[in-house]
């Protein structure tokens, strides 16, 4: 029997929750990006999700420092869309 990817990974209890974390980063960028000025929207993808803290990876200290000072309006937007967020770390490295 041949499983598809998304069956062997459903089917491995790790590899759900590392799928369901995905997701839910995925899902967290979403609702954020329309705070985050269009500009920077190429240099910020999400990163991982660790119990209730989330992670922001960007590509420069610039970047960085400006989603430091949109912090609060990201997580009150996660909030105000039910994500169990208590955190988000930003962390600059080199985006691809």
């Amino acid at each position: 029997m041949v499983l598809s990817m998304d069956e062997a990974v459903d089917a491995a209890p790790v590899l759900r929750v590392l799928k369901d974390r995905l997701a839910l980063s995925q899902r967290c960028l979403k609702h954020v990006l329309p705070i985050i000025p269009q500009t920077l929207h190429s240099h910020v993808k999400a990163g991982p999700i660790e119990e209730h803290q989330w992670c922001l990876l960007v590509s420069s200290a610039a970047a960085s420092a400006k989603l430091r000072q949109l912090m609060p309006a990201l997580q009150a937007t996660l909030a105000n869309h039910g994500l169990d967020i208590t955190a988000i770390r930003i962390k600059v490295q080199r985006l691809t």
